[in-house]
């Protein structure tokens, strides 16, 4: 009957295009969120070669990978106090700096005055 092979055919194309349910990650049990692009939940080839052990889906190689003693951060009043400091060694190579140029005219000057007087 058309009717029936209608709904199947709208049955079948309704199936096709429905969303798979969201993997879930491997390591932490975590709904991966369906729309994250397959280049973010997928693992490089040249991490997948490492061997951890780990078989499906996962966000892990996402995470820093630096070792907990390089992640180290600075609070924001050591951050304040290092901005601080820089500015003003900053400051002093400046004001050095401008010591020397008016020493160095002022000598200019004087050896242009005593080639005048020459």
């Amino acid at each position: 009957n058309h009717n029936t092979s209608l709904l199947l055919t709208h049955q079948n194309k309704l199936t096709a295009t429905m969303e798979k349910p969201p993997e879930m990650d491997v390591k932490t049990g975590a709904m991966i969120n369906p729309h994250n692009p397959e280049f973010i939940t997928k693992k490089p080839w040249y991490l997948a070669e490492g061997g951890d052990g780990v078989d499906g889906p996962t966000l892990d190689h996402q995470a820093d990978q630096r070792r907990e003693e390089d992640r180290q951060g600075i609070t924001l009043s050591e951050a304040d106090r290092l901005v601080k400091e820089e500015r003003e060694r900053i400051k002093r190579k400046l004001e050095k700096q401008k010591l020397k140029e008016k020493s160095r005219k002022k000598k200019q000057r004087g050896r242009n005055l005593d080639d005048e007087v020459d």
